[in-house]
């Protein structure tokens, strides 16, 4: 009797290992993770980063080197055009005037001599009392006198701009960002004018100059709507408008970007020159269309799946069609011939051109794919079309843990059993 329990124990044995790696296996086409097919709003970006900037700005400076004399703004002063904002000591400056003037006497003077000296000797010549060399000596005199004295007068002239040059005005109505000097400091102007202030228009209207990859600028045109934030305000989003894509390109460390203008409305002033902004250029909306994670398009499916797609195929159109139909290879990537159910237009890797497989179980549980075209993504979702797809269908997101290479662990459990109809709740997530 003993024998005969050790014998039905040792069938029952070979019995379940003789299910696991039949029935488990067969099951095995059902265990996977699902996800449902949603239905809102995706909006495509470009991501950038740039510094915002007053629209016009001018660089107020001085013409003359000098000591600051006073300074008549601040930090932040509203000026008006023409308003006196700083002035230079003008000692110097006077000094050089009544030396200018001094010389443009003493030219004239000159002048007058030589004029009188060339009319003598002309006359004389007449009279033949001179000769003609002295007469070219004269002429030549009154000459150099007369071009002598409009130097002169240019110098004058130039002395006195020098001196009102030491008054400094305001070139337009405006806000002062900048103050670069004290009063008491001395400027040289030798070379480059030095600035004083720097004004800024109109701080009620900003722009933001963005920093753009070159893999991305081709998706920015003008007029394009743009978000971006700034860290003073991290949970206000602020809105701006592509206003021009700049043409020259700038590498830093073999990345080429572009610049990209972005003008900005600034009620309240509350955007200040200079702030960092995260930019969000919008290439694409879609409203109110379906969409699955971009992981469901990413999806290959097994061996398995392949094989049993392909035998349901072939019971539903017979042999002969499924083998006109061409064989169809594993997940988004395959091939497809003329006479495929699957369709779409094939690009150089095979791919179909903007299609994507979806795979899915239908109302049976049984596996099907269907061919959808994609539209905008956010990077994380993507929208799909196609007649087959609905919201709330359950597609196939990835195969449960160690069924990929149809490899499974006997003692580690699994969800499996019949597919949900389409609107179920999703198994295996």
């Amino acid at each position: 009797m003993r024998k005969v329990f050790v014998a039905i124990a040792i069938l029952a044995v070979v019995a379940g290992c003789v299910w696991w790696f039949y029935g488990r296996e067969k099951s095995q086409e059902f265990s996977y993770q699902l996800v449902a097919v949603e239905k809102g709003d995706i909006v495509s970006l470009v991501s950038a980063t740039g510094t915002i900037n007053p629209v016009e700005t001018v660089d107020v400076g001085t013409q003359v080197s000098g000591r600051i004399d006073k300074l008549y703004a601040d930090y932040n002063d509203h000026v008006t055009k023409g308003q006196l904002v700083a002035t230079l000591d003008r000692s110097l400056l006077e000094n050089a005037v009544l030396d200018a003037e001094s010389s443009l006497q003493k030219s004239r003077a000159q002048y007058i001599q030589a004029e009188q000296d060339y009319k003598r000797v002309k006359y004389l010549v007449e009279q033949k009392v001179k000769s003609n060399s002295e007469l070219d000596q004269a002429k030549a005199s009154y000459e150099v006198a007369k071009w002598n004295l409009k130097s002169q007068e240019s110098n004058l002239s130039r002395a006195k701009l020098n001196l009102s040059y030491a008054s400094i005005f305001s070139p337009m109505d405006g806000i002062v960002i900048a103050r670069n000097v004290n009063a008491g400091q001395t400027v040289a102007a030798n070379f480059s004018a030095p600035v004083l202030f720097q004004i800024a228009k109109d701080l009620s209207k900003m722009q933001i100059l963005a920093n753009v990859d070159e893999g991305d600028v081709g998706q920015i045109k003008e007029g394009q709507q743009v978000k971006f934030t700034v860290q003073s305000y991290p949970d206000r989003t602020f809105m701006g408008k592509v206003k021009q894509v700049r043409l020259l390109p700038t590498t830093v460390q073999n990345v080429v970007n572009y610049s990209v203008v972005v003008e900005v409305e600034n009620p309240g002033n509350v955007l200040l020159p200079g702030m960092t902004a995260t930019v969000d250029f919008i290439t694409a909306k879609a409203e109110q269309v379906l969409k699955v994670p971009n992981g469901v398009l990413r999806f290959k499916a097994t061996t398995k799946m392949m094989e049993t797609f392909r035998k349901r195929l072939a019971q539903r159109r017979g042999e002969n069609g499924a083998e006109k139909g061409g064989a169809l290879r594993n997940g988004n990537n395959g091939r497809r011939g003329e006479g495929s159910p699957l369709g779409g237009s094939l690009n150089g890797n095979g791919m179909a051109k903007k299609i994507n497989l979806l795979w899915y179980l239908d109302k049976k549980g049984e596996l099907q794919a269907t061919p959808v075209r994609l539209g905008a993504t956010d990077g994380q979702m993507t929208e799909i079309r196609s007649d087959k797809i609905y919201e709330g269908m359950m597609v196939i997101k990835g195969v449960l843990e160690g069924e990929s290479e149809g490899v499974t662990n006997p003692f580690q459990p699994t969800r499996r059993g019949p597919g949900p109809g389409p609107g179920g709740p999703p198994r295996g997530m």
